[in-house]
């Protein structure tokens, strides 16, 4: 696992080399999937504020999404995605 500081002290935790996190000014985070398989680039967004996070979409290759009591995100690829992103690394 990849870990991210983000916004309000929260921290993701990515399942993933090609995922990347984006955040702006208005508590906005954005966690992208570098991979041109799944068609246009679709994102994880999330609402972070210092007590809560609000998913505002999920993309497919996103299976689960675990908020903890320590301010961490833990992300899940879906089956289809982690055996992908498996196959693509044993080629690297």
């Amino acid at each position: 696992m990849i870990k991210k500081e983000t916004t309000h002290q929260w921290t993701i935790q990515l399942p993933s080399k090609k995922m990347s996190v984006l955040t702006n000014d208005e508590d906005d985070v954005a966690v992208i999937y570098k991979d041109s398989n799944f068609g246009d680039a679709q994102a994880l967004l999330l609402r972070v504020t210092d007590a809560s996070v609000k998913i505002i979409s999920m993309p497919h290759y996103i299976e689960d999404i675990e908020f903890t009591l320590n301010k961490e995100i833990i992300l899940t690829l879906s089956p289809f995605a982690n055996e992908l992103d498996s196959e693509q690394f044993k080629e690297s």
